[in-house]
């Protein structure tokens, strides 16, 4: 894992769409990463049926809304 800036992170994202993966399917992407990290931390398989309990989804000022609300 790397961390960026959100200049680097914004050219990231330019050329990821200059490449054909559009800023609608890197957000699909990550809000998935970030609901099978935790069904993972839920100890879920794949196939698993998601118990019922609360998930507080926190977002912060950044360009982040859109990647909780795919993992929510």
């Amino acid at each position: 894992m790397k961390i960026v800036t959100s200049d680097q992170m914004a050219e990231i994202e330019r050329r990821s769409d200059r490449s054909g993966v559009d800023t609608d399917e890197l957000m699909e992407n990550a809000g998935l990463a970030v609901a099978e990290a935790c069904r993972r931390a839920l100890g879920l398989r794949d196939d698993s049926p998601i118990p019922d309990v609360p998930v507080l989804i926190m977002i912060g000022p950044g360009n982040n809304g859109g990647d909780g609300l795919v993992a929510s």
